[in-house]
C-alpha cells in the first residue's frame, strides 16, 4: 500500500512530531510518501520525501498512490498549502485542531487579498451571522491587515467546513471532536486517541538534567510555549499566594518564550515581584534531547492549555509514557482519560489548582499512582494499533479518488443565491423595478456581498 503523507516537517511541533512517529511505525506496514516544501528534520531514515516546493508537478503522482492524508493545523504558514493541494486532489483529512479560523482568516485575507471570498465563505457556511461577522471583523475599509477576530467568533465560525470542504473523510484524535466534526460534516469519520510519544533511547543519557538540582523540592514542568492559552499564569499565581508551596516546589516552562512579548513581559515582573527567582525558570526552547532530560527529572507536569481550543493535547501523550501525573484541564477530550490517569481540574473549582498541587507535593503515594495509571493509559494507546487504524480507514474510504478542479466562481455563486432570496423577498413585498428607494437597497446589499468589487 502506498500512502502519501503531508505535514510540516520543520521544528518541534506537536504535529511535527506526531507525523515523525506515524511515518517510522508507518513505513513498518506499508510504503509512505512523506510530502512537504522544504527539506525534513529528524525524520525516519528510508522514507522517500517529495518537496512540492522544488516538484510542484508532483501532484501528478498523487492518482498512483492507494491514500492520501492530509495534516491540517491552524496555522497558515504551515498548513495553506497542505489544504490547497487537498482541494485539487480529494483525500483524507487529519484534523488537529477545533478551530481553523485563523488559518483561513490569513489566507483569503493576507494570502490571496480576497476580502470577498471570505466574507463569501462565511456566509456559505454560517448564513446571515456569518455575514455579520465577517463585516465586523472587517471594517469598514474592507482592510484584510486591520482585521480583528474576537475570540468567540474563532469558537462560533471554526471553518471546519472550509477545512474538509474536497476531503473524502477525516481522522480526528477523540471521540469529543468527532462528534463536532459530524454536527458540521455529512462524510466518514474516523475517531482515534492518539498514540504515546516516547523519547528514542539514544535522547536519555545516564545523567539528567534533574542531578543538579535539590532532590528536597518537587520539581513541576509545563512543555510549551509561554501564552495565555498555556496557563502558565496560573501556575505562578499559586506559587506567589502560596510561600509554603512555593518553598518546597519548582517550576520550570520548557517553550518558547519570547522576551518582547506583553505577556512574557507581564510574567516576568510578577516572578520579580513575588520574589520567585528561584523557584520558577523559564527555559525558553529546547533541543528535543534537553526536553527529553528536563521531562524526566520531573516529578509532575502541568497541561493547562485549553483542550476545547485543539482536538487533543498532543503533549499528553508525550507526558504520560513518563509514569509522572499530568495535572490538566477538565474540558474537551480530557474526559475521556479515565479520572485516576490525570489530575483533572474543573472550570467550576477555581482553587481545584492550588489544592491539588499541594496535594501531589504532600502525597508520594498519590502522586506514583497517578503516575502509574497515566502510563497505563498511553501504553494501550500504541502506534502500531494506531496506524493500522488509520490504513483500515483509508481502505475502506478509498480515498485516492483522483485530482478535482477548483470551482474559482463558488463564492460569487453564493452570494448570487443570497441575491436572490433577497429579491424573492421584495417581490413579495409588491415592490417593481422602479419601486422608489431600491436602488440604495441594492448598492448596500452588493457592498456587503461584494465589498472589493465595486
Amino acid at each position: 500500500m502506498k500512502v502519501a503523507w503531508f505535514t510540516p516537517v520543520t521544528g518541534d511541533t506537536p504535529i511535527v512530531e506526531y507525523s515523525r512517529g506515524v511515518l517510522e511505525t508507518m513505513a513498518e506496514r506499508c510504503e509512505p510518501v512523506l510530502c512537504c516544501t522544504r527539506p525534513p528534520e529528524r525524520f525516519p531514515i528510508g522514507v522517500r520525501v517529495v518537496d512540492f516546493e522544488a516538484k510542484p508537478d508532483a501532484i501528478s503522482e498523487l492518482p498512483s498512490c492507494d491514500a492520501v492524508f492530509y495534516n491540517l493545523g491552524n496555522d497558515f504558514r504551515e498548513h495553506a498549502w497542505i489544504w490547497e493541494v487537498s482541494q485539487r486532489h480529494p483525500g483524507i483529512v487529519v484534523l488537529h485542531t477545533v478551530m481553523l479560523h485563523r488559518m483561513f482568516l490569513d489566507y483569503y485575507l493576507r494570502y490571496l487579498r480576497r476580502a470577498d471570498l471570505y466574507v463569501s465563505r462565511m456566509v456559505e457556511h454560517y448564513g446571515i451571522a456569518g455575514l455579520r461577522a465577517a463585516h465586523r471583523e472587517l471594517g469598514p475599509r474592507f482592510d484584510p491587515e486591520a482585521a480583528q477576530v474576537a475570540d468567540d467568533y474563532l469558537c462560533r465560525y471554526a471553518f471546519t467546513e472550509e477545512a474538509l470542504s474536497a476531503a473524502t473523510g477525516v481522522v480526528v484524535h477523540s471521540r469529543w471532536h468527532g462528534a463536532i466534526v459530524r454536527r458540521r460534516w455529512s462524510g466518514p469519520v474516523c475517531d482515534v486517541w492518539p498514540p504515546a510519544q516516547r523519547p528514542t533511547a539514544s535522547s536519555i543519557p545516564t545523567r539528567t538534567q534533574g542531578d543538579d538540582l535539590d532532590e528536597a523540592r518537587i520539581t513541576m514542568m509545563t512543555l510549551g510555549p509561554v501564552e495565555p492559552r498555556t496557563g502558565v499564569g496560573e501556575v505562578i499565581d499559586v506559587f506567589a499566594a502560596d510561600p509554603d508551596l512555593a518553598a518546597r516546589a519548582r517550576y520550570v516552562i520548557a517553550g518558547r518564550a519570547d522576551p518582547n512579548n506583553a505577556h512574557v513581559r507581564a510574567l516576568t515582573a510578577r516572578i520579580a515581584e513575588a520574589d520567585l527567582g528561584g523557584n520558577v525558570r523559564m527555559l525558553g526552547q529546547l533541543r528535543p534531547v534537553e526536553v527529553d532530560q528536563w521531562a524526566r527529572a520531573a516529578d509532575v507536569f502541568i497541561d493547562l492549555r485549553h483542550p476545547d481550543d485543539e482536538g487533543f493535547a498532543m503533549s499528553l501523550m508525550y507526558q504520560l509514557p513518563f509514569g509522572k501525573p499530568v495535572v490538566t484541564r477538565d474540558a474537551g477530550a480530557i474526559d475521556e482519560i479515565p479520572d485516576q490517569a490525570v489530575v483533572k481540574i474543573a472550570a467550576s473549582d477555581p482553587a481545584g489548582l492550588r489544592r491539588n498541587l499541594r496535594e501531589l507535593v504532600d502525597n508520594v503515594a498519590r502522586r506514583q499512582a497517578i503516575g502509574t495509571a497515566g502510563s497505563r493509559f498511553a501504553d494501550a494507546h500504541g502506534a502500531l494499533d494506531y496506524v493500522g487504524r488509520l490504513l483500515r480507514f483509508a481502505d475502506k474510504e478509498a480515498c485516492a479518488v483522483g485530482p478535482q478542479p477548483l470551482a474559482e466562481a463558488a463564492g460569487r455563486a453564493i452570494a448570487d443565491r443570497i441575491v436572490d432570496q433577497v429579491a424573492a423577498t421584495f417581490s413579495s413585498l409588491g415592490a417593481t423595478p422602479d419601486w422608489p428607494g431600491l436602488d440604495p437597497l441594492i448598492r448596500e446589499a452588493s457592498r456587503l456581498l461584494w465589498p472589493t468589487s465595486g
